[in-house]
């Protein structure tokens, strides 16, 4: 698929800010399927903040522009956008494997990770911890090394087994049986 993007430079000077690095996005893969993304959302507020204000002084003179709602979306994009969700650099999604019921076609088991760039995953784990006990109690070790997530999360029955890491600045989660994580993350004594 190809598509074509037109921007004007004001723009184009935004969007060239906006790029993370997450590790594993746009290396090789041979599973299902992988997704990722990396993006400054700090920088992304910005733009979108340097871009809604231009909107709002050049269509003063157009009916179509409706400034008071293009004002109000501000203060909501700083609060979306703030400190809290500051330090989220993007996710590498990697499905490796899904097992479908061939009656119902819904899934019976899947094989995926998910990482999470942070740049301090600790602390998103503890902003986390303060609306949920299970996730309260949950110790990470510091090593890199994954452990059970609980299931007392709110989670449907049919969720397959979750675990969780902390390793440097990004926060992993396992999916499935066999919790194959990628390559050069430590694995814990059962796998």
């Amino acid at each position: 698929t190809r598509g074509v993007w037109e921007s004007t430079p004001a723009v184009a000077q935004y969007l060239g800010k906006l790029a993370a690095p997450v590790p594993g996005v746009g290396g090789a893969y041979d599973g299902l399927f992988a997704v990722g993304l990396g993006i400054e959302l700090p920088q992304l507020r910005n733009a979108l903040d340097a871009l809604l204000r231009q909107l709002i002084a050049a269509g003063s003179a157009c009916e179509w522009v409706d400034r008071d709602g293009l004002e109000a979306i501000i203060p909501q994009l700083n609060l979306a956008l703030g400190p809290m969700t500051a330090g989220i650099k993007g996710f590498n999604l990697k499905v490796d494997d899904v097992d479908l019921d061939p009656d119902t076609l819904e899934p019976r088991n899947v094989r995926a990770s998910l990482l999470a760039a942070i740049d301090d995953p600790r602390g998103l784990l503890a902003l986390g911890a303060m609306f949920s006990p299970a996730l309260a109690t949950l110790e990470i070790p510091a090593d890199g090394s994954f452990v059970d997530l609980p299931r007392d999360l709110g989670l449907e029955d049919e969720t397959p087994p979750l675990k969780v890491a902390v390793r440097d600045r990004a926060l992993l989660l396992l999916a499935g049986a066999d919790n194959a994580g990628p390559a050069g993350w430590p694995r814990d004594s059962e796998t």
